[in-house]
């Protein structure tokens, strides 16, 4: 749901979820990215990005997440 939010410490560790699924893999890598830069990202995965096979989203559906360091 809007709002959900997903926890990644430096050294990988992980507290919560965005998607319970698929997703949060993709997400996880983003945000070790976005640690080791310090640069927030916003992604868009769906049917409709290039990511969908990456990360394996076939449900048609949408997800965007804003990811920053804090």
């Amino acid at each position: 749901p809007v709002g959900s939010r997903m926890g990644v410490a430096e050294d990988g560790e992980v507290l919560g979820n965005v998607s319970g699924g698929c997703v949060d893999a993709a997400v996880h890598e983003v945000a070790l990215a976005v640690l080791a830069h310090g640069r927030p990202e916003r992604h868009r995965y769906g049917v409709a990005t290039d990511d969908v096979v990456a990360v394996g989203l076939m449900c048609g559906g949408e997800i965007e997440v804003y990811v920053e360091r804090n």
